[in-house]
Formats: C-alpha cells, sequence, structure tokens
C-alpha cells in the first residue's frame, strides 16, 4: 500500500506542506490554498468541497489553530470520505462485467490490478481486457498486472485497435 500512495504521497501531501511552509497563519486563505490542491489532485470538486466545509467549521469554533491539528483534520476528513461504502462490490451473476472508466493517471490500471487479485483470490476466474487501446503503454501496464494475477489479457491487435472490439473479443 506504502509503495502504491509514494506517488500521492509525493504530489498531493508534498503540495499541502509546502502551503505550511510558506503560510505560517492558520486562516482562511489557507483553506482557499489547499482547495486548489486538492481540485487540481483530481480529488474532485464534490468531494474537495465537502472537505473544506467541514474544516470551516472547525476552524470557525477554533479547534484547528496549529498546522498539526489542520493535518490531523484533513487525515480524519479523508478517512471518513475512503471508509464509507454506499455498497459493496458484489458480483451476482456469472459472467460478470466491470467497466472502469476515469481521466489519465487517477489509478485505474492499479485498480483493475488489485480487483482481479481480489477475485482471483476469491476463486473467481478472472479475464482482463485491455480497452485502452490508443494511450501508450496502457495495454502493457495490463498485461504485468495479468501475469502478476495469473490471469489472461485480451489485447486485440494491439495499439490503436478498436477498443469496442477488444471488449467484444474478451
Amino acid at each position: 500500500l506504502r509503495s502504491g500512495l509514494d506517488k500521492t504521497r509525493g504530489g498531493v501531501i508534498a503540495r499541502i506542506a509546502n502551503i505550511f511552509r510558506k503560510k505560517k497563519e492558520i486562516d482562511p486563505e489557507l483553506l482557499d490554498e489547499l482547495q486548489e490542491v486538492l481540485i487540481t489532485a483530481d480529488v474532485g470538486v464534490k468531494t474537495s468541497e465537502k472537505i473544506l466545509a467541514r474544516l470551516r467549521e472547525r476552524m470557525d469554533k477554533r479547534e484547528l489553530d496549529d498546522e498539526d491539528r489542520v493535518w490531523a483534520a484533513l487525515r480524519e476528513e479523508a478517512s471518513t470520505i475512503l471508509a464509507r461504502a454506499e455498497r459493496p462490490l458484489r458480483l451476482g451473476t456469472s459472467p460478470s462485467l466491470i467497466l472502469v472508466v476515469g481521466v489519465n493517471g487517477v489509478g485505474k490500471t492499479t485498480t483493475i490490478g488489485k480487483l482481479a487479485s481480489r477475485f482471483k483470490d476469491e476463486g473467481k476466474g478472472v479475464i482482463l481486457a485491455a480497452g485502452d487501446t490508443f494511450r501508450a503503454a496502457a495495454i502493457e501496464q495490463l498485461e504485468v498486472w495479468g501475469r502478476r494475477v495469473g490471469c489472461p489479457v485480451v489485447t486485440g491487435k494491439g495499439r490503436k485497435a478498436d477498443p469496442a472490439a477488444v471488449i467484444f473479443d474478451a
């Protein structure tokens, strides 16, 4: 988990730490800077607003009077959000299909690999389909996960193949 979060830790966490380095006072302006970091880190507008609203409430109550308390509050809010699951992922039919979509760099391929590992550990048969046929190295990354997990990867005719044809073949 730690190595998987290195990129996040080096990016978002370092940028938040940088806010504290250049701004010593804990005030509403700090939250504005924090909002910019969260949104540009693809945390999402809705989630960022939810985190910042809670931080503003706590700031108004004078609970966040130093850097350590702000960090603790951020961790607490993130943990609360990440701990929630609207409903657990259960595959009811066989075969089942999970479609993973999102912008570049948010961890789709890593999530696919982790899901594949989980389902293999549960004794399910898993096939990965490399539908992202346009991004450089997407197919290769999924093939690496397929080897790690021990499941086949359908790749179609390589890069720039028709994604729908890859999914159909799978």
